[in-house]
């Protein structure tokens, strides 16, 4: 798993690189650098295409290593589907940052579109003004000719006006001549009835140019006007670009940390599984030490039962013995009652008698005194093994206090597994959407190619840009209304952004608490480790007890078959019970001892 993440990680890092190249070849075309070809640009795609299809690849390779490892999981699920409540509060966060991460790419696109339609709007415009240009160039031309048309003809009429009357001193007065002279004068008279009308049709013309031309400058100066309102809406709209443009990088990096700590999250998740197998080995192994304790616990119970039983047994003898030695005194009695009235036959069997009398009383009291001393040693020896079975159990409470905290770290690990599990598939569906973007990204270049080959083939002929330029008036309004749509499309666009930030701010408080939690799981494992030491040097005590329980048992079981033998010795002579009266004094005195030591010694090693 880690190898497989780590070369996810390399291959996004790549198309981050690739997709951040594309986007700079693409600033420095639109800055005007010639070094720069959409070939360069192609490549960069074509490589960024290939690295998509190679964190697919690897990415299905994921997908079917945790489909064979979920049919080993599937005992496992039935217990982490108790946990699902818990997050999904985390991954109702993660598909917010996925709608976040679609939502950026969409308004990228959206600007892109916008920069380009704002850049057909200038070249509309920069073509219009080219053709207004000419045109009152072409106007302006044809009305100077026309004036001076017109002034040549005055010119000309006022020097034929003024060549005529010379013409007509010259010749001779003759008679002939004076009789055409009136006819010339009507002539003259009308042709400058002519001339005065036409000079003032011209009059009239010139007057109504004049008015044109100011007609002219005043649409001139209001398109100017509106083509600086047009400069001004559209240096709004490049900062708001710029802007939308920041956000997108703030939002491309808060992505890319989002990457990190994801990488990080995988690298804590395979710590864990690292530390829960360590934990499974630890709890094997005390699981076979809870049962080796048990079985010799078992086995202690057994042997105190069988103590137990042959106390009894001893116990049982000492009591036929005591029997005994009263039948022997009854009869004795009943003997020195018959010897009493012998008494005066027999004095000197009397007094045997009375000896023999008082040495079995003397034997009764040792007895009485050995019965008492085996009872002390047996509520002794039955108070040891209470303590010893409390503090055995005392030690299985706490083992299985230990085993269900294990149990309870092995379940926050699966908790653990499950949500990088949902990061892992989270990340799977950014990839996908990233190579559907950037499927669109290269349709939408080929067509800004297009696009451009269509621009450079009308600017070939006038007559094309003429008619552009009357469907661009009309496309200017539609603009108009365009970037006012658009700039109520981004004044909702920045709304929205805040509330992505916010939304973004959210998922990382969620990932904080995440972490802190993850830290939280290392302490109690920390915690479980050290409790398992303590349980460990705890069992170890138990053991080293048991084993001096064992032997002082052992010890007991072999006085307590002398003291049999004694018993049973005493019951055959006298005098060998008054010499295990005397070994019985020696043994209660060495216990007197041993025992207090003992038990000091417990308690301390307890203490510890």
């Amino acid at each position: 798993m880690t190898l497989s993440t780590s070369r996810q990680s390399r291959l996004q890092a790549a198309i981050d690189e690739c997709a951040c190249k594309v986007r700079d070849y693409q600033r420095k075309m639109k800055n005007g650098d010639t070094e720069i070809t959409m070939d360069i640009i192609q490549e960069e795609i074509q490589t960024m295409i290939q690295l998509r299809k190679e964190l697919k690849t690897s990415s299905n390779q994921e997908e079917s290593d945790t489909s064979t490892s979920d049919m080993f999981d599937a005992k496992t699920n039935t217990y982490n589907n108790q946990e699902i409540g818990q997050y999904e509060s985390e991954k109702s966060a993660e598909d917010r940052v996925n709608v976040l991460d679609s939502w950026v790419h969409k308004t990228g696109s959206k600007l892109e579109k916008i920069e380009k339609n704002f850049r057909r709007v200038e070249q509309s415009k920069s073509n219009e003004e080219m053709l207004a240009k000419r045109r009152n160039t072409t106007t302006s031309v044809k009305e100077y000719s026309r004036v001076e048309q017109t002034h040549v003809q005055v010119g000309q009429s006022s020097n034929t006006l003024s060549d005529r009357p010379t013409t007509l001193r010259t010749p001779d007065r003759s008679d002939a001549e004076n009789g055409q002279v009136g006819d010339i004068k009507s002539k003259d008279n009308k042709h400058t009835s002519q001339l005065t009308s036409e000079n003032a049709r011209l009059l009239e013309e010139t007057q109504n140019l004049r008015d044109e031309i100011t007609k002219l400058r005043a649409t001139l100066e209001e398109k100017e006007s509106k083509s600086l309102e047009m400069e001004k809406e559209v240096l709004s709209t490049k900062k708001l670009l710029n802007e939308e443009h920041e956000r997108f990088q703030e939002q491309d990096s808060d992505r890319k940390n989002l990457h990190v700590q994801f990488s990080k999250l995988q690298d804590s998740r395979s710590r864990l599984e690292a530390e829960k197998l360590n934990l499974e080995a630890l709890v094997h192994e005390k699981t076979i030490e809870l049962a080796g304790l048990r079985s010799d616990l078992k086995k202690s119970m057994q042997a105190s039962s069988a103590a137990q039983l042959e106390h009894e047994k001893k116990f049982g003898l000492v009591r036929e013995s005591e029997r005994r030695l009263e039948e022997e005194c009854f009869r004795l009695r009943s003997e020195i009652t018959e010897l009493t009235q012998w008494k005066v036959a027999n004095d000197h069997t009397v007094r045997k008698l009375e000896t023999q009398l008082c040495e079995t009383q003397e034997g009764l009291v040792l007895a009485n005194a050995a019965k008492q001393d085996v009872q002390d040693k047996l509520s002794m020896l039955h108070k040891q093994k209470l303590i010893e079975t409390s503090d055995k159990e005392h030690a299985l409470e706490r083992a299985l206090t230990a085993e269900s905290s294990l149990k309870v770290v092995s379940t926050e690990l699966q908790a653990v597994k499950t949500d990088l599990i949902s990061l892992e598939e989270t990340h799977r569906v950014q990839s996908r959407k990233h190579s559907s973007i950037d499927s669109e990204l290269g349709d939408l270049r080929k067509k800004f190619n297009a696009q451009e080959i269509l621009l450079k083939k009308s600017g070939v002929s006038l007559h094309d840009a003429n008619e552009e330029l009357k469907e661009a008036r009309a496309n200017v309004q539609k603009y108009k209304t365009l970037v006012q749509s658009t700039k109520q499309t981004v004044f909702d666009k920045t709304s929205e952004m805040d509330r992505t930030r916010k939304q973004l701010s959210r998922a990382q408080t969620e990932l904080a608490s995440a972490l802190s939690n993850n830290r939280d799981n290392t302490r109690n494992l920390q915690q479980a480790k050290e409790t398992i030491k303590n349980l460990r040097q705890e069992l170890r005590q138990a053991r080293e007890e048991i084993t001096a329980l064992a032997t002082k048992i052992t010890s007991l079981e072999s006085a307590s078959s002398k003291l049999s033998d004694d018993l049973k010795s005493k019951a055959k002579s006298n005098y060998q019970l008054s010499k295990e009266a005397d070994k019985l004094r020696h043994y209660r005195t060495a216990l007197a001892v041993v025992i207090p030591v003992f038990t000091a010694v417990l308690l301390y090693s307890i203490i510890k």
